[in-house]
């Protein structure tokens, strides 16, 4: 396997990964009516991080944990539709 192949399947294999690695953060930051839960700052920094991955731009402060709440919410719909 060339080393571009075994780049294109990881890059894919790591796509995959963020966006369920995502989905399961999102809903420990998250509740169902889209409010934040008291979830600790880490863990919103994780999904600043995760959201970052997926989607050019910035989700937030890596350095506060303050997210950007709307573009993330915006990335989770556009994900699972």
């Amino acid at each position: 396997m060339g080393k571009h192949v075994y780049k294109t399947i990881m890059t894919g294999l790591n796509e995959a990964l963020a966006y369920e690695k995502f989905k399961k953060v999102y809903v420990e930051v998250f509740d169902d009516d889209g409010n934040v839960k008291v979830c600790g700052r880490n863990k919103c920094r994780e999904l600043i991080e995760l959201s970052d991955t997926l989607e050019d731009g910035s989700h937030g402060s890596m350095d506060t944990g303050i997210m950007d709440t709307e573009s993330i919410k915006n990335l989770y719909q556009r994900l699972n539709s």
